[in-house]
């Protein structure tokens, strides 16, 4: 009988510690996935800032005195680290809508072959880095609720894992944008 719940009292323990390294062993690899995500919005917005370069050479040829604008977009890629990403992104997004809003002051700008690719290909930009950023927020949700659950979370709080933050738009970027003329 002793022999029995040795046998049973071993099985137990082996089963906690298989847990317990397959529990670590996830939030390695979970936070690799959330590093992976975060580099996915840093690709994205350097792919955006490469075509907002690319743009800005071709409103030059329309419309040089109004470049400054444009020139403000290459400015911001100077000194962005991981802690500036959303405040980056944000500048990014009001430079483009005041793109858009001087190819509606010259109509043979908007008619341009080149700029219409070039505008497509910032919807496409816009459209994988709204993706980047959907991914970065689930891989931070299935990180956070690892941390939280039980039992999982004993086991966090011995790691010394921390929660992550979620990217979230700024208050200004939830209302409706206007364009002035």
């Amino acid at each position: 009988m002793e022999k029995t719940l040795l046998i049973i009292a071993g099985l137990f323990a082996f089963s906690i510690l298989i847990y317990i390294i397959k529990t670590r062993n996830y939030f390695k690899f979970q936070r690799q996935e959330v590093e992976a995500a975060r580099s996915g919005i840093e690709i994205a917005l350097t792919n955006r800032y490469d075509t907002l370069v690319k743009l800005n050479a071709t409103v030059k040829g329309y419309a040089g005195h109004e470049s400054s604008v444009l020139e403000n977009v290459t400015k911001l890629r100077k000194g962005m680290s991981g802690e500036e990403l959303s405040a980056v992104n944000n500048e990014l997004g009001a430079a483009l809508s005041q793109i858009n809003a001087l190819a509606e002051n010259y109509p043979e700008l908007k008619a341009n072959e080149n700029f219409m690719h070039l505008q497509d290909a910032i919807y496409d930009l816009e459209n994988t880095l709204q993706a980047t950023r959907r991914k970065y927020n689930l891989e931070v949700s299935e990180l956070n609720k690892k941390i939280q659950g039980f039992p999982s979370n004993i086991i966090a709080n011995f790691m010394n894992e921390k929660t992550e933050s979620y990217f979230e738009a700024e208050e200004h970027k939830k209302q409706d944008y206007s364009i002035e003329f």
